[in-house]
C-alpha cells in the first residue's frame, strides 16, 4: 500500500477501501440516513396546533370526544400511523389511497396523544388539467374544509400510544 495525501492507495491506482468506506458514509449523510431521518410523503402534511383547533369539529363528519388540547406532531409520529395507514384505508374504500392528500393533527383526547388524520381527494379538486397544489396552494399550512365530500374526503384517529386506528369516517353529510 502506498498513502497519499493521507488516503490508502493500492499499486493499480484505486482507492481502497477506505475511500469506498468514506463514500457510502458521505452519501448516507447526505441522505439523512446517518440519523435515521425520513421524510415525510409527498402528499402528507404537519398542521399548526392553531390549525388542529379547526380539524376538530369538521363538517361533515362527527366531532372527536373528550379533547382536552392540541399539539405539533413529530414526523416519528405521522411515520408510524403512515406506515399501517394505506392497509387500514384501503380495506375501507374504493379509491387508491396514494391519490388522497393528507393533514395531521396532534391532539390529546382524554389525557392520550391522538394523531387526528384528515384526507381529501387529490383528483376531485383539479380543473382544466390543474394539480392539486394548485388548486389549493396551502394545503400544508391551512386545514381544508370538505363539506359533504363523501369518499372524496375522510378522518380518522390513530392513538400513538396503543398504535390503533379508530373513529373513520367518511365526508357523507350528517
Amino acid at each position: 500500500m502506498l498513502k497519499k495525501d493521507g488516503l490508502c492507495k493500492n499499486e493499480c491506482g484505486y482507492y481502497s477501501i477506505c475511500a469506498v468506506v468514506l463514500c457510502l458514509i458521505l452519501s448516507g449523510c447526505a441522505k439523512g440516513g446517518y440519523r435515521g431521518e425520513r421524510k415525510l410523503p409527498e402528499r402528507v402534511a404537519i398542521l399548526s396546533e392553531a390549525e388542529a383547533a379547526r380539524a376538530v369539529s369538521p363538517c361533515s363528519q362527527e366531532a372527536a370526544k373528550g379533547v382536552s388540547g392540541n399539539w405539533k406532531p413529530a414526523t416519528t409520529d405521522i411515520l408510524l400511523a403512515e406506515s399501517e395507514l394505506a392497509n387500514y384505508v384501503n380495506a375501507r374504500l374504493s379509491k387508491s389511497f396514494d391519490d388522497y392528500y393528507r393533514q395531521y393533527s396532534g391532539i390529546l383526547i382524554n389525557g392520550k396523544r391522538v394523531l387526528l388524520i384528515h384526507a381529501v381527494y387529490g383528483l376531485k379538486f383539479m380543473s382544466s388539467f390543474r394539480a392539486f397544489e394548485q388548486e389549493i396552494p396551502d394545503w400544508r399550512t391551512t386545514y381544508i374544509w370538505v363539506c359533504d365530500g363523501h369518499d372524496n374526503s375522510w378522518g380518522v384517529e390513530f392513538y400513538l400510544d396503543e398504535k390503533r386506528f379508530a373513529n373513520f369516517e367518511t365526508n357523507q353529510g350528517l
